[in-house]
């Protein structure tokens, strides 16, 4: 789960992965939080799988 909600420009990393990403974008009315990784690539999570996922917040890189 989840450690914490998604907040807007807050950066993130992925537990699994090791990814890090921030948050660029959220949308309540599209069910759309919408991320860029580090390296600049673009990904989207519905609220629901936010809320499973293995994120955590960090201090930006």
């Amino acid at each position: 789960m989840a450690a914490t909600s998604a907040l807007l420009e807050n950066w993130y990393q992925d537990t699994v992965t090791g990814r890090t990403f921030r948050v660029v974008a959220i949308d309540r009315a599209a069910d759309s939080i919408e991320i860029q990784y580090f390296n600049g690539d673009l990904g989207e999570y519905d609220f629901a799988s936010w809320a499973e996922s293995n994120f955590h917040a960090i201090e930006a890189p």
